[in-house]
This record gives C-alpha cells, structure tokens and sequence, in this order.
C-alpha cells in the first residue's frame, strides 16, 4: 500500500491504528491510508490528518484499518 504512494523504506511505514496514531503525536505524518473513512476505531486519525493537512487516501483491499507514513521516506 505505501510502495504504491511512494514509500520504499519499512522503517518509515507505521501500519495498524496504534502505530499510526502515533505517527500522528510523536512524529511527523506525511501520509495517511485507510481501508474506510467511516470505521469507528480511525476516526480520530481522519481528524488529526485533515487538521495537519495530510492527505488521506482509501483503500478498500487493505490488510489493516490504517496505515500511516512518516514524512522524509518518499523515493
């Protein structure tokens, strides 16, 4: 799912709700996947992402209920 965005390097893709919210309080976000905009448990990420200005994208066939990648690992 990262790769697809651009992200190559594991270290800088955070995938579950936890470690993606923890993207979002302790580093710096640059990107945010979820597999639905509407699931309970990732709300509170689809607020963090859109008060930061992270893009947010969906994608329906993902293994987790959210991704999130920490800026500086694009390729």
């Amino acid at each position: 799912a990262a790769a697809a965005h651009g992200f190559h390097d594991p270290h800088r893709v955070k995938p579950g709700v936890g470690e993606a919210t923890r993207v979002f309080l302790r580093r710096r976000p640059a990107h945010l996947i979820l597999r639905g905009e509407n699931h309970p448990d990732t709300l509170h990420l689809l607020t963090l992402a859109r008060q930061s200005g992270v893009p947010v994208t969906t994608q329906a066939d993902l293994p987790y209920l959210a991704v999130a990648t920490i800026a500086g690992g694009a390729e």
